[in-house]
Formats: C-alpha cells, structure tokens, sequence
C-alpha cells in the first residue's frame, strides 16, 4: 500500500529506473508498490516530463520483446502435467496478446503488405489517389448501365 502524505519529486533516475523495469517485462502497477509510488503521479510525470515520456515509450516496445522471449521459457519449462500445460497455454496466449498490443508491427497479426505502415486515406485507383465522388463517377463511366426491360402489358 502507498503511503499517504506529499507526492514523491520525479526524478531522472526513479523515471530510468521504472522504465528498466518495464523493459524487463514488469508491470506499472507492480513498480509503483515496489518504489513506494502512486501510480496516479507516475501517470502525471508521463503527461508532464518529456525525458520521461520518450523511455517510457521505448521500455513498452522493449517490454514486447520481453514478453515474447518469455513466451519461449513459459513454453520450455512448462511439466508434463495437465493443469500445468493449461496454466502455460493461458500465459502465452496473454503473453502474446499483450506483445501484440505493445508492438503490432511486429507481433500483431494485421500484416499490412502494402501501405508500409501508412495508413491510406482513400482508395487508390491506377496508382492515384481518387475521392470517393469522382471514384463513382469513373466506375459509373467504366460499367455501362443495363437497358431496362419494358414489360408490355
């Protein structure tokens, strides 16, 4: 439990050492009881210290890396036993969807072929970008309209 009282002064260091922390796979909230921090004023520091802000970052996607080295140990050291296998299933299967978040590009499963990571704004037609309007209109042009049939009566 956090002691009560005046919130603790950010500091370079307790930021680097929080963020060693998290790139080798702990989590916030296991930290701050660790270091006597509230978790509130870490989020504060996050918003407020751009140093901090930046390794933070970094830690997450070294954290990712982490967790899927760990996958391999979880995987290695896991008995024969049935509920032993079940608990190293759950575990990987949080492990990687938690690395998947932290880093999609390289663990998520979304595998963009095209775009290089960018996000395409509108649809690309012949190697250029086209509005939505004039797309219509260029397909409308390209796929003739059917003739109605008149139903005599």
């Amino acid at each position: 439990m956090n002691k009560p009282g005046r919130p603790t002064k950010y500091s370079e260091t307790v930021a680097d050492d929080i963020c060693e922390r998290i790139a080798k796979g702990k989590s916030l909230i296991n930290i701050c009881g660790e270091l006597s921090l509230s978790y509130s004023q870490v989020m504060v520091w996050l918003k407020n210290y751009t140093y901090f802000t930046d390794n933070y970052a970094r830690a997450r996607e070294a954290q990712a890396d982490w967790y899927a080295d760990e996958i391999i140990s979880v995987i290695d050291n896991a008995k024969s036993d049935r509920n032993e296998i079940e608990r190293a299933r759950i575990k990987v299967e949080a492990l990687k969807w938690v690395a998947s978040k932290l880093k999609p590009k390289k663990y998520g499963d979304k595998i963009d072929l095209t775009s290089n990571g960018d996000r395409i704004e509108q649809p690309i037609y012949g190697g250029l970008s086209v509005p939505a309007k004039e797309r219509m209109a260029i397909e409308a042009e390209l796929i003739p309209a059917k003739p109605s049939k008149v139903l005599s009566v």
